[in-house]
């Protein structure tokens, strides 16, 4: 589509803010509706009962490296994806190698 010198390329929607950011006549309040926000999220929390929880007991390093073992062996029998595996893996080594840098 061609526009002639004389057109006007305005679709006809003048009343739309060039920014969203202006409000109350070119007024901006960087701070509106943080605390609403904030509120949403503790509410939408509240409701899912997502609450954040600490775990009641610790396990060690030693231990930790057992549990992976055993989940290691668990996901063979079940043949989980190799993804998985490597998954295990690496917290597997990741344990180890905690346990000898303590040691």
């Amino acid at each position: 589509m061609e526009l002639s010198e004389n057109e006007d390329e305005s679709d006809g929607n003048e009343d739309i803010a060039v920014s969203d950011g202006e409000l109350d006549g070119g007024e901006h309040n960087s701070t509106i509706g943080s605390d609403n926000e904030e509120d949403d999220i503790d509410n939408a929390m509240e409701v899912s009962g997502s609450q954040l929880k600490a775990k009641e007991e610790i396990c060690g390093w030693e231990e930790l490296q057992e549990q992976i073992k055993s989940d290691l062996e668990e996901a063979h029998k079940r043949h989980e994806t190799l993804t998985h595996m490597n998954k295990l893996l690496i917290l597997r080594n990741f344990a180890m190698l905690h346990i000898k840098g303590t040691r």
